[in-house]
């Protein structure tokens, strides 16, 4: 039985050997087919392999064997490298911070220090202000959906009394449907108010336990995010050394371009996310509703994602404050309408500015695909993620064109 376990271990890292080991046997057969070929066909019709590329492209799957058996068998590592990453992707935003200290005089470590002193005071308060209240928010809430359900309900069920002096013809066919699909919604969301309840306080415990880890994965986020700010120069010129010098260049130029996206939509989102967050939270609990904080919070992660993301912070903020009362969902519902013309049309073109350059019905698409596929985190990132791609296909585009003037100009045939 325990051989049996150890071969089921593994079992996948082989099956993964196997597949790769057929994928570098075909490389290579292909390799030495074309160099077969080669000898049948002019010294102008020949295909030319670079077996440097090739080297280089087996090492590069070599490696990537290496790393996934690595990831299987220990998977401290998984979390190392994930701490990696986002250790790397806060560097990069609080890198133009530590720039401009540097510009002042400040020498970069201490720049680190100061930016990171201020970061914790802020945290700090924000813990000490919001924490709390959130937590209790959050109990009370998981506490209160079977009524808050009910509320919803007998909110239909008058909405619903309420068109009975509405006749048309098929008006009574068009409220039976209705009703059957309110009656299947609210058994499925009632079975889901039964398990989310009850995994809300197991997610709070479960967080509270695991602080420890919690606070040691942040303690490493911490130390590399240090590491990658003090030695960004170091970093960048490794990186522009695996370059080959033939694209050295362009990849500089490439790399200056989606520096400029990805700053200007992190910034950007993240500046206009916390004000939407934060003035929706205040106005809630300005009108006394129910779990402003949650909402607020819930708000300022949806405002991230554009155009799907302020509606998706709306429906909560009114829903509650529609249990409350008419008039306070109308409230909700106006200020919602000019925090969204004060967005998009004030805050948006002054902190993003037209850097995205993106259709927005390419953004749309962005976001549902990117959804559809990898959930709420597909939605925040697709949008980032096309613009670097549309950026690098306008820079090939660009590079073609250019390529073909020069043969032009060089009489050769493109």
């Amino acid at each position: 039985m325990e051989d049996l376990i150890r071969l089921d271990g593994i079992k996948g890292p082989l099956q993964l050997v196997s597949w790769i080991s057929v994928l570098i046997f075909a490389l290579i057969a292909i390799y030495y087919l074309v160099n077969i070929g080669n000898r049948y066909l002019e010294r102008s019709k020949r295909l030319v392999v670079d077996t440097r590329l090739v080297k280089k492209v087996l090492i590069g799957l070599l490696s990537l064997i290496i790393i996934i058996v690595l990831l299987r068998k220990y998977p401290i590592l998984g979390r190392v490298f994930a701490a990696a990453f986002i250790a790397a992707i806060l560097a990069y935003i609080i890198n133009p911070l530590v720039d401009k200290l540097e510009k002042r005089g400040i020498k970069r470590a201490l720049g680190v220090g100061i930016v990171y002193l201020s970061i914790i005071l802020v945290i700090s308060i924000l813990m000490v202000a919001l924490i709390p209240r959130t937590a209790q928010e959050l109990r009370k809430l998981a506490s209160s959906l079977p009524s808050i359900v009910e509320s919803f309900s007998e909110l239909f069920t008058d909405f619903m009394e309420g068109t009975t002096n509405f006749n048309f013809p098929g008006s009574q066919q068009v409220r039976d449907a209705i009703n059957d699909s309110y009656e299947s919604t609210m058994e499925s969301l009632t079975r889901w108010v039964t398990t989310s309840a009850s995994r809300i306080t197991v997610l709070l415990t479960h967080f509270v336990q695991n602080m420890a880890s919690v606070m040691l994965t942040l303690v490493l986020i911490m130390i590399m995010t240090f590491y990658f700010l003090v030695d960004r120069k170091t970093y960048v010129n490794k990186i522009k050394s695996i370059i080959p010098n033939s694209i050295n260049e362009d990849f500089s130029v490439l790399a200056g371009r989606i520096n400029v996206i990805l700053t200007e939509f992190i910034r950007g989102r993240l500046i206009l996310a916390v004000f939407v967050g934060t003035f929706t939270a205040i106005l809630l609990l300005i009108l006394r509703i129910d779990f402003a904080i949650v909402i607020g919070i819930i708000t300022l992660i949806a405002d991230i994602i554009p155009y799907i993301g302020p509606l998706l912070g709306f429906v909560p903020a009114f829903l509650f404050a529609l249990i409350e009362s008419p008039f306070k969902a109308l409230i909700v519902a106006v200020f919602y309408v000019l925090i969204q013309w004060a967005e998009n049309n004030i805050l948006a073109p002054k902190i993003i500015g037209d850097s995205m350059g993106l259709n927005p019905l390419f953004i749309f698409l962005s976001i549902v695909i990117g959804g559809g596929i990898f959930g709420v985190w597909g939605m925040v990132v697709s949008v980032p993620l096309a613009a670097v791609g549309l950026t690098l296909i306008e820079f090939l585009r660009e590079k073609y064109k250019m390529h073909q003037e020069q043969n032009k100009k060089d009489g050769t045939k493109v």
